[in-house]
């Protein structure tokens, strides 16, 4: 399977940094995140991307926070740029579907599709609909759980997946990590 400029077969890893939302929208520190996952010798830096109103109900307390958070189209852009200019890819876990057209448009390398959207079809056609490898992550998944995804990505014509089981620590909270961290 290749992502981005790299072939990666059974005997190879792909290593990618996850800034998933540690930035906070502040577009100087995803840049710094890109810089230092490049310097570390990373093959990629995951984003976990939203739009609020596609994410939240109007009235949910944290619509607010994802408002404050969300990259402008031209950052996304210019963040994927910066990506490839740094050598590394953009890789995107999309939480709203809308983005993955735009993404795939502009040069994201590979997508995310989130333990918490593995039964979801509306984020999951539209990322076997680009066309682009993409990784499935399983937490806590259940074998029927994993056994639908597959078939469902599959039946669509997906052939450029990988199936990612284990779990990670998350920075939590509205303090956000400094890449420093």
């Amino acid at each position: 399977m290749k992502i981005g400029i790299k072939e990666i077969t059974l005997n190879d890893s792909y290593f990618w940094v996850e800034e998933g939302q540690a930035s906070l929208g502040d577009f100087e520190t995803a840049k710094r995140f890109i810089t230092k996952a490049a310097e570390i010798g990373a093959d990629g830096i995951e984003f976990q991307l939203a739009i609020p109103e596609e994410f939240y109900v109007e009235s949910h307390p944290h619509i607010e926070h994802y408002r404050k958070i969300q990259y402008s189209n031209q950052q996304l852009i210019d963040l994927i740029k910066y990506s490839k200019k740094k050598g590394i890819d953009f890789i995107a876990t999309v939480l709203s579907a809308s983005l993955v057209p735009f993404l795939a448009e502009h040069g994201c390398s590979a997508f995310v599709i989130n333990a918490s959207d593995i039964n979801n079809p509306r984020i999951i056609d539209p990322v076997v609909e680009s066309n682009l490898p993409f990784f499935i992550s399983l937490p806590l998944a259940s074998t029927e759980e994993i056994e639908w995804i597959v078939n469902r990505c599959q039946s669509k014509g997906a052939k450029k997946f990988v199936l990612m089981q284990g779990q990670h620590t998350m920075a939590s909270g509205d303090h956000g990590v400094s890449p420093e961290d």
